[in-house]
């Protein structure tokens, strides 16, 4: 239509020296469940949509103000974006000194100001926490952020990779998440809502207090969980989500079988209800549902529908709520808002993939095919 599917991306499929990716690789049928299953799910649904958090901070679908992703062509003038961070972002800052960025790009206009870009003929992707234009003339600015090559079969979350001469291609305290994944990484996007189904994991985050502080599941890096963790004797939580932890719907029932907790679920069970619960659902059997952030109260990320964004300058509307030409599938939410609409999907039923809980993050340094010049950036 318009725009890449995330399921395009960090789609390492047992390529050699590279793991299966996190993102778009899907759960066996008989993926092992984590003994803390029921605990770990309880705090999940007290979050999407249960009565955790305030009027203010009830999970949602984060249609206004989510992922913005463009594709930058081939021959797109690169641009020096400055990274506020100082000393810290030193590597950070060289591959953000050319970086593919279209005129026409602009951040989410939520309190994250959230930017990604992948570019096709570079193999390469972009993303962009707190991007800024500045009022003084200097350009474009970010918080913080990472860029990733050989993105079509990237693990999917940021390690650190060097070049074939020791140059830092990637770094493990990359990334706009807390987590280390790609910020944009498992968003469901307009494209593939409209063509019916989500082939990935999707991404979620949940309330700071509901996330673990100090722990987190791998393969994330990292976490800005701020629940003290409440360990059982396998040194696992038994109160609150560690960031990278992955949850699924279970397995399809055999035909003519009902659905039964813990051991299968039938989508058809979902008949009826909006395009984007019920291809979530297909997703989360398939892929799982990854927590990658923390927020307030809990958020699904969506690719944007903001007046400025591209799904809606292209198609004309908003469509999670209203009709668009020659899109059937609209509007997403069907007669729902957003918030019952995420009600709908049937979080109870969940379960959660067993964890591999460290406090640790990865300090293997991986070497990667050199990328494309002028990739590698020059000192300015």
């Amino acid at each position: 239509m318009y725009t890449v599917g995330m399921g395009q991306l960090f789609g390492a499929q047992s390529s050699p020296g590279v793991p299966d990716g996190v993102w778009n690789t899907p759960l066996a049928s008989n993926a092992p469940i984590d003994p803390e299953s029921a605990h770990l799910v309880s705090v999940l649904d007290c979050y999407f949509p249960g009565p955790c958090g305030t009027t203010g901070s009830r999970a949602n679908f984060s249609i206004s103000g989510g992922v913005y992703l463009y594709v930058a062509p081939a021959g797109t003038p690169y641009v020096k974006v400055t990274l506020d961070a100082g000393a810290y972002g030193a590597s950070l800052q060289q591959v953000f000194n050319q970086v593919p960025l279209p005129s026409y790009a602009k951040p989410s206009p939520s309190s994250d100001e959230r930017m990604s870009i992948v570019q096709p003929s570079t193999g390469c992707f972009w993303d962009f926490w707190h991007m800024y234009q500045a009022s003084d003339g200097s350009g474009w600015h970010a918080a913080w952020g990472g860029r990733m090559c050989n993105v079509f079969n990237n693990y999917g979350v940021y390690q650190t990779v060097t070049d074939s001469a020791g140059n830092i291609l990637e770094q493990n305290s990359w990334g706009g998440p807390a987590t280390g994944f790609p910020g944009g990484a498992g968003a469901i996007m307009v494209d593939e809502l409209a063509h019916g189904s989500i082939p990935h994991a999707i991404a979620f985050a949940l309330d700071s207090h509901a996330n673990c502080g100090g722990i987190w599941n791998q393969p994330a890096e990292r976490t800005d969980g701020l629940a003290n963790p409440v360990l059982d004797s396998n040194g696992e939580p038994t109160n609150c989500v560690p960031e990278g932890a992955r949850f699924r719907l279970p397995p399809p029932c055999p035909p003519g079988t009902r659905s039964t907790p813990g051991v299968c679920f039938n989508l058809s069970d979902l008949a009826g209800d909006p395009p984007i619960v019920t291809e979530m659902a297909a997703a989360a059997q398939t892929y799982g549902l990854i927590d990658e952030n923390s927020t307030l109260g809990g958020v699904v990320g969506v690719e944007s529908a903001d007046a400025q964004s591209p799904p809606y300058l292209v198609l004309g509307g908003n469509p999670y709520t209203s009709a668009i030409p020659g899109e059937p599938n609209t509007p997403f939410l069907g007669r729902y808002l957003n918030q019952p609409a995420l009600a709908l999907f049937p979080w109870s039923w969940l379960e959660l993939v067993q964890m591999h809980v460290t406090s640790s993050p990865d300090m293997t340094t991986y070497v990667q095919a050199d990328p494309p010049a002028p990739l590698w950036p020059t000192a300015q």
